[in-house]
C-alpha cells in the first residue's frame, strides 16, 4: 500500500494508479447508479460543487480496496463482519483520530493517512446504521452510554495532552 502513495502524482489516477482525466458527469452518474445513495439521484453540473477532489476520492477507494483484500470484499456489511461491531468501529475511529492528532501521517499497517481510515470507518459505520446492520456483539441498551463514556474520556485525554504541551 505504501508504494501506491509514493507513486501518486498531482494528476488523478484510478485504483491501479493509472493517470486519468477528471471524471465526467457521466462517470459520476454511473458511479452513483452502481452505488445508490439517499436522494433523487438527479445530477447536473452543480454536483461538482459538492464533491471532494478526484485524487482524494481515489485515496478513499484505495483504503476500501485494501480492506477488501485484507478482510474480503463487503465483509464490513455482514452483521458479524470482522471489526464491524459498533464498539470496534468507534475504537478504530478513535485510534486513527489520536494517531492524526499526534501528527502521524502514515498508518503503521497500511501506509495511508490515519484520517483516511477515520473517514472510511465513519462512512462504513454510517452505512451500517442506515441499512440497520447490527453486529451480534452490539447491545443497544448499553451502547449509547458506553460510546458517550469513550468519547468523553478521549476528549479529556486530548485536552490534557494539549494542556501539557502548553505548559
Amino acid at each position: 500500500m505504501k508504494e501506491q502513495l509514493e507513486l501518486r502524482t498531482d494528476e488523478p489516477s484510478d485504483i491501479d494508479g493509472n493517470v486519468s482525466e477528471e471524471p465526467s458527469l457521466q462517470d459520476i452518474e454511473e458511479f452513483f447508479n452502481e452505488y445508490p445513495v439517499v436522494g433523487d439521484g438527479d445530477f447536473d453540473d452543480s454536483v461538482y460543487d459538492y464533491l471532494i477532489g478526484y485524487g482524494e476520492m481515489m485515496d478513499f477507494v484505495h483504503v476500501m480496496r485494501a480492506g477488501a483484500e485484507k478482510y474480503d470484499k463487503d465483509n464490513w456489511l455482514l452483521p458479524e463482519g470482522h471489526h464491524a461491531s459498533h464498539k470496534a468501529m468507534h475504537a478504530s475511529m478513535f485510534r486513527h483520530l489520536a494517531d492524526s492528532h499526534a501528527g502521524n501521517r502514515e498508518d503503521r499497517d497500511s501506509g495511508f493517512d490515519p484520517l483516511l481510515h477515520l473517514a472510511t470507518r465513519a462512512l462504513m459505520m454510517y452505512t451500517r446504521l442506515q441499512r440497520e446492520i447490527y453486529h451480534p456483539a452490539d447491545d443497544a441498551g448499553h451502547l449509547a452510554a458506553e460510546l458517550q463514556l469513550s468519547a468523553t474520556q478521549m476528549l479529556r485525554d486530548i485536552s490534557e495532552e494539549i494542556d501539557n504541551e502548553n505548559t
